[in-house]
């Protein structure tokens, strides 16, 4: 059956950075090349312990086909940095590396597990009316 969800209330409501529905995939770690190991090297340097990046898979490569992020985090001098350090690397030219990647380990080190919202059993969406309609009919169990 159909029903609806406000996705920007929910993220509202638990204060959420970042809001995803998650679909994972795992790649050959060659593919995403050291990724993971420029994020622990970013933190080391800048002699912070991460938020979470333990919890991130080395080889995770898809988050999600559906993101709600608080823009003034991504607007944030802390997510530039990060950015900026990744850009700098060249990963992004040289591996599979692009913003489905990216995103799980600059949250890692900049977020708590509690910022970001996990929406479950949702998928695909529609957007009407200023809201996102849901068919479950549609979502594979």
């Amino acid at each position: 059956g159909m029903f609806e969800c406000d996705p920007f209330k929910i993220m509202q409501s638990t204060r959420a950075i970042f809001g995803y529905y998650f679909l994972q995939r795992f790649e050959n770690p060659n593919c995403v090349g050291n990724a993971f190991e420029v994020a622990t090297n970013y933190a080391k340097s800048r002699m912070f312990a991460p938020m979470h990046l333990s919890m991130v898979n080395k080889t995770t490569s898809y988050m999600g086909g559906f993101q709600v992020f608080k823009m003034s985090f991504f607007r944030s001098k802390s997510f530039e940095a990060v950015s900026k350090v990744f850009d700098d690397s060249g990963l992004a030219y040289t591996t599979r590396l692009g913003e489905q990647s990216f995103f799980p380990l600059a949250l890692g080190l900049l977020v708590a597990p509690t910022s970001l919202h996990q929406f479950s059993r949702m998928g695909p969406f529609i957007h009407h009316n200023d809201k996102v309609i849901v068919d479950q009919s549609l979502t594979a169990s």
